[in-house]
């Protein structure tokens, strides 16, 4: 079966951190990332891969890891102040508007997730359908997409 997709958006990847951590997300020094407590996801996890490739591109090895099963608890966690985690900046953008989270982009490099559109090659295609694939595709790069 042949399939069709399209990267419609890059989802921006950012570090989290409670105010109540009094932590500055800008201040990515190894030392200081390595002593922080890091929630992450669970083995199979797209995020959980992110933030362990996050930790190999500024080569460091967290001293206190907790792992959970759901992107909801670790948002709970790190509005808490039980320590920081990598973030979709879309996903987190009501607690960033209510300063309930202080974000920060990684020092190394901007990390990017993307998204596709994806349907059968050889499938029935309503007006509807096509109307929605090519609204989603104009979407691209949209400014508006992020808080």
């Amino acid at each position: 079966m042949n399939f069709i997709s399209h990267e419609f958006y890059d989802d921006l990847l950012v570090l989290g951190v409670s105010p109540q951590l009094r932590a500055d997300p800008a201040n990515q020094d190894p030392s200081t990332l390595e002593e922080m407590t890091w929630l992450i996801r669970e083995p199979g996890c797209a995020m959980r891969q992110a933030t362990l490739d996050l930790w190999n591109g500024l080569n460091i090895k967290p001293e206190s890891v907790l792992v959970y099963n759901s992107n909801t608890l670790i948002k709970e966690g790190v509005k808490n102040g039980l320590g920081v985690a990598v973030f979709s900046k879309l996903a987190i953008c009501p607690e960033i508007k209510t300063r309930q989270l202080m974000v920060s982009s990684f020092k190394d490099r901007d990390r990017f997730r993307p998204f596709y559109l994806l349907r059968k090659d050889k499938q029935f295609k309503s007006n509807l359908h096509e109307r929605l694939w090519d609204y989603i595709k104009e979407l691209d790069e949209n400014p508006n997409a992020s808080c």
